[in-house]
């Protein structure tokens, strides 16, 4: 094998421990191109059964094996308080994720008792996107959810918006603002894509449909559940939360442009809404009822 890699211009047995995507790179890209096509035959011999269908999925898991690797051994560069400060920061954004998605939650239950499936599926912290920060002092940046459809993603503007309607106290809106409250949106980049935690057992009409076609027919009839008119019901949240012709459905971030959602809305959602007023917050203590 040596003899093979030293003819295609490799002085080592090596990889590129630093890329973010193994197989984008050559040098990776032929390493394990070589390393199977000698592994095989050897294999045989051993009286391991290979078939030639089986191949490319070894070689899928032999570049997840190499980033692995490659996060591993970048860890290991980074001092103590470093890996402290990480652990931190994971658990800090996993507790406001928690803390977003149970708030989401009741609301909905409050406005749709009849819908426990959909509350219940609320619950889940993996629901809400992801967020990043530039300090502790300024509000967050959200990072779109691409899973999402245009409809649940509708549903869960409308929640952040009813979720701030429905605090009466100051005090209780300023908590509801400290978890929803952003300055800004984006789409997410490959990286954060492949990397972002998708809920599973949503309504099948609650993913994005482009998401759906990636994941393979076997593996979305496998995550997701029954249809619920997601679509419908998300168009009656918007109109029933923010007024008719007052908000539009924006393009889910992984398709298309995003812009700013209403204010009071925070870093752990998907496809804003577009609106035409800047007051969202409406008066203290009113309600919004949404169950017919």
């Amino acid at each position: 094998m040596e003899a093979d890699l030293a003819k295609h211009g490799f002085p080592r047995f090596t990889f590129n421990w630093d890329a973010a995507f193994a197989h984008d790179v050559l040098w990776n890209s032929v390493a394990v191109d070589i390393t199977v096509r000698n592994w095989v035959p050897w294999a045989k011999r051993t009286h391991v059964d290979v078939v030639e269908s089986a191949i490319p999925g070894i070689k899928t898991r032999f570049f997840q094996w190499i980033t692995n690797q490659g996060v591993t051994r970048a860890n290991l560069k980074l001092t103590p308080a470093d890996l402290a400060a990480q652990r931190k920061q994971a658990q800090y954004e996993r507790s406001t994720k928690r803390k977003i998605a149970t708030l989401r939650a009741d609301t909905f239950l409050a406005v749709y008792p009849d819908k426990k499936i959909l509350g219940h599926l609320l619950r889940d912290p993996d629901a809400v996107s992801d967020f990043e920060e530039d300090d502790a002092n300024s509000m967050p940046t959200r990072v779109s959810a691409h899973w999402r459809s245009r409809g649940m993603e509708a549903i869960v503007r409308s929640l952040d918006q009813v979720a701030l309607k429905r605090a009466r106290s100051t005090q209780k809106k300023m908590s509801v603002r400290g978890l929803l409250d952003q300055k800004d949106v984006r789409a997410p980049t490959d990286e954060e894509r492949n990397n972002q935690l998708v809920p599973a057992r949503f309504p099948k009409d609650a993913y994005d449909s482009n998401y759906l076609l990636e994941q393979g027919e076997f593996q979305a009839d496998y995550i997701t559940t029954e249809s619920m008119d997601i679509e419908n019901l998300g168009m009656e949240m918007v109109r029933k939360s923010f007024g008719t012709g007052r908000c539009s459905l924006a393009d889910n971030g992984s398709s298309g442009p995003t812009r700013p959602p209403p204010p009071g809305t925070h870093a752990t959602t998907q496809q804003p809404l577009a609106t035409a007023t800047g007051n969202t917050a409406g008066p203290s203590g009113s309600e919004v009822q949404m169950s017919e």
